[in-house]
């Protein structure tokens, strides 16, 4: 989790090396009234000339050429790697992306895109971004950008050239099959990152909401949402964490604020520098949801994400369901070293560990090191077993514990999806065969409800696809397709429906068949009784 407020170091512009030249008479200062403190900055002094006279050994005899910029970096990666996983230094371009997606927006086209066979393809375009406003559409093959081929590129590429400042323009050639190539100019405007992909009734009572990340206009989409929900008649609402990796910490606290009471405790923070300790509480400032809640997680739910499940499971007020959290307690401060150092990026340093509205920390221990406590973190056999944890009671006297990410009320084990699918979903075989079927002039319901309630794969349909993917994957036999066909056959439709209304239609459609989203479904009486029994306690 992030606190996205800077903090600036009042340092003189220079390198390290210049720093280090008046850290000396400061140290000497220090020494005369305490040997100490003399002691400690002289073993400092010492260990910097060391890793000076390195770099120089290494720039100066070492068998290859050195990039003696990279080598500064694998110093600066390992002595943060030496304080915690979470302590970070961004270069400058990195730093960049991190405040696109706080801030959420960048400037660019407006284009969702995948590689297909090598080339950038759109698969559908942001409604009123500069791409849609100059006619590109989904299914176009991006050849070229700036008169630049992109065959091959990788997707760092490709927003490398069409992501740009506001008011720039770009050139791109873009292939429609069978057409003449078309040349667009396109001027690259403001585009949103949303936090929030979809939020619709999953029937005539539930809700379901999806948040991605947390960044500055978080806690707007989800109001937004929450109205049009409201509006719809929701009195059930599943809220989607899962594989949400965090950002930004107050747009967390804005989202639990929709569920609390005015004064409720939402998370506590507490480190050794002042300015790092800090309680956040519900105000009476914003839209209040009384609904019963479902929180799906899972392992990539982490930071910002475990604040907002720990806090409505501590308070009573939603129940948890899927699989452990990822277990992420430390809150880092961004400073930015830009205005101190020459081309200096972004230092994001733990200052606090943050604590649920019970007290309990749920940062999982990292003293094995950064790899094996990033694949313990996903992994369904990490040795930490929450159940274990320090145990903690919430106003109701449920038993929460601490010490290893999130324990859902519920476990839901984890959705193996088939192989098969996750074949054909790597080659984009459901786009593509949709795309074709569009090309072909293949006829549609024209609304997607009326798409929902009347199309089906018929035999015609089937064997379509199985004759498309023959020709696009010749390795994957008849035989595993009609073996996989009852897993298979949802994706076609939920491609075909993406093709025709984009990415939330084609989600709609698979809802169905996720099962973690179906056990939430089951149990949202429990939820109903869980919210009940709170408001007759206080």
């Amino acid at each position: 989790m992030t606190d996205r407020r800077r903090f600036t170091p009042r340092w003189p512009a220079g390198t390290w090396a210049r720093r280090a030249l008046w850290i000396v008479p400061l140290t000497v200062a220090v020494g005369i009234c305490a040997p100490r403190a003399w002691a400690a900055a002289r073993g400092v002094y010492a260990r910097l000339a060391v890793l000076n006279t390195i770099i120089h050994l290494a720039r100066d005899v070492y068998v290859d050429s050195v990039d003696t910029d990279k080598l500064m970096d694998g110093a600066i990666d390992g002595l943060l790697d030496r304080l915690d996983p979470h302590s970070s230094y961004l270069p400058p371009e990195e730093a960049q992306r991190l405040g696109e997606r706080l801030r959420g927006s960048f400037g660019g086209v407006g284009i969702q895109y995948s590689i297909i066979d090598g080339v950038p393809t759109v698969i559908s375009t942001i409604e009123g971004s500069p791409a849609a406003n100059a006619g590109l559409a989904t299914g176009d093959q991006i050849t070229a950008v700036d008169n630049q081929t992109t065959m091959g590129w990788r997707e760092s590429e490709v927003q490398e050239h069409l992501r740009g400042p506001s008011g720039t323009s770009v050139t791109v050639t873009v292939d429609r099959g069978g057409e003449k190539p078309a040349t667009i100019t396109i001027v690259r405007g403001a585009i949103p990152l949303k936090s929030v992909p979809y939020a619709f009734m999953l029937d005539d009572s539930t809700g379901y909401l999806r948040i991605s990340n947390f960044a500055q206009p978080t806690g707007r989409e989800v109001d937004d949402a929450l109205r049009e929900l409201l509006a719809g008649g929701v009195r059930y609402l599943i809220l989607d964490l899962r594989d949400n990796g965090g950002g930004d910490l107050d747009a967390a606290v804005q989202v639990c604020d929709f569920f609390l009471r005015p004064g409720t405790t939402i998370v506590s923070q507490r480190g050794r520098w002042e300015g790092a300790t800090q309680t956040y509480k519900a105000t009476a400032n914003s839209r209040k949801v009384d609904v019963p809640v479902i929180v799906l997680i899972n392992h990539g739910s982490a930071s910002a994400s475990e604040i907002v499940a720990g806090a409505l499971q501590d308070t009573d007020r939603g129940i948890i369901v899927g699989q452990r959290s990822f277990g992420k307690g430390l809150v880092q401060r961004t400073f930015d070293l830009s205005r101190q150092v020459a081309d200096g990026g972004m230092l994001l340093l733990t200052v606090a560990r943050y604590y649920t509205p019970t007290g309990r920390l749920i940062q999982r221990d990292y003293k094995a090191g950064t790899a094996q406590y990033l694949l313990e973190g996903f992994s369904d056999q990490s040795p930490a077993d929450t159940a274990r944890g320090p145990a903690y009671a919430t106003p109701l006297g449920r038993v929460v514990y601490g010490g290893g990410g999130i324990r859902p009320d519920r476990i839901v084990p984890r959705t193996r999806a088939n192989l098969t699918v996750i074949r054909l979903t790597g080659r984009a075989a459901f786009f593509r065969f949709a795309d074709e079927l569009v090309r072909q002039g293949r006829e549609f319901p024209p609304t997607l409800a009326a798409f929902r309630s009347e199309f089906t794969v018929d035999a015609a349909t089937w064997e379509a696809f199985v004759a498309f993917v023959r020709r696009v994957d010749p390795e994957l036999s008849e035989d595993e397709l009609q073996g996989a066909r009852a897993e298979v056959v949802p994706f076609v439709i939920a491609g075909i429906a993406g093709r025709l209304w984009g990415p939330e239609a084609q989600y709609r459609l698979l809802a169905p068949v996720d099962p973690e989203l179906a056990a939430a479904r089951s149990d949202l009486v429990d939820a109903a009784r869980l919210l009940a029994a709170a408001a007759l306690r206080r």
